[in-house]
């Protein structure tokens, strides 16, 4: 009997330690539900490298260790204090904003314009101290000589220094001028117009398929004969007639040349000053079966075959 309590008092503690353990695993993970967002490990962390200022109060309403807060603190601090150094005491950098290097000037002065970071540097001109804006940029007027000129920039920040040229031309008077005439725009020269042929027909003479074309024209050289004879070809298509032109410098002989030619009471000399004012006339060649503009006179010649 006794032996038997003991076996059930024995079992009883057992069950009441499980009973323990139970419940403590429990209670821890209640714990770890229940344990707020910004105390979470990771929060902290990535808060301290995104946004250290709320991460050193995460880190310290934490359940980290004194120590860690304080190591936390101060890498946060150690790493700030290094940037905000490295930017107060950069090399500075200088923008021109103009003029362009290698402008061409026509002015006595220019204005160089442009900004430089950090805005705290101390910038000169030419050896000139000019006031930088909050913003970090900067205006100064440049004298110029007639020429190639250089403008000297320097900037100045804890001890490091940067220098920067923008060389300019300014231009003599006889430069600009030339310049203004390269630039005013050029006027087509006008195409002459053509000067209009000059003639009229004074007669028609047709007989079955001949067409003879009496013409006076006050045009002597070869190539108004040629364009005034290409005219009339185009406006007599006569399809198969036969058409002569007959060309001209006088209207009373290109009215009765031909008549006359034949009147037998008129004398040869008579018949040869009347032939002074026939210039050309367009004939067949009865060899090769073409048309020919010839020139008549002293100095005859075929001035164009058709």
């Amino acid at each position: 009997m006794d032996k038997e309590n003991h076996k059930l008092e024995k079992a009883e503690d057992k069950q009441v330690k499980l009973d323990e353990q139970g419940n403590k695993s429990e209670d821890g993970i209640d714990k770890l539900q229940t344990k707020p967002w910004y105390k979470k490990t990771w929060v902290i962390i990535l808060a301290l490298v995104l946004f250290f200022p709320l991460g050193l109060l995460l880190t310290w309403l934490s359940d980290w260790k004194l120590s860690m807060k304080i190591l936390a603190t101060g890498i946060v601090i150690v790493l700030f204090s290094l940037l905000i150094y490295s930017s107060i005491t950069a090399k500075p950098l200088i923008t021109v904003n103009s003029p362009n290097n290698g402008q061409e000037i026509e002015t006595e002065s220019i204005d160089i314009t442009g900004n430089v970071n950090p805005a705290w540097s101390k910038l000169q001109v030419n050896d000139m101290n000019v006031e930088l804006k909050p913003d970090g940029t900067f205006s100064s007027n440049v004298k110029l000589q007639q020429g190639q000129n250089t403008i000297k920039l320097s900037a100045i920040n804890s001890g490091k220094t940067t220098e920067l040229t923008v060389g300019v031309k300014r231009l003599t008077a006889a430069e600009i001028a030339a310049r203004k005439v390269a630039e005013t725009p050029k006027q087509a020269t006008p195409t002459p117009t053509e000067k209009e042929l000059s003639y009229s027909v004074i007669s028609e003479n047709k007989r079955g398929t001949l067409n003879r074309v009496e013409v006076y024209t006050t045009e002597t050289s070869d190539d108004r004969l040629i364009k005034l004879n290409d005219k009339l070809l185009d406006q007599y298509k006569p399809g198969l007639t036969i058409l002569y032109i007959d060309y001209f410098n006088d209207k009373t002989v290109a009215s009765d040349y031909f008549s006359k030619q034949n009147d037998p009471n008129i004398s040869e000399a008579e018949k040869d000053q009347l032939y002074t004012h026939y210039i050309a006339n367009l004939v067949y060649n009865t060899n090769s079966g073409l048309k020919e503009l010839v020139r008549q006179g002293d100095n005859q010649k075929v001035l164009k075959t058709y």
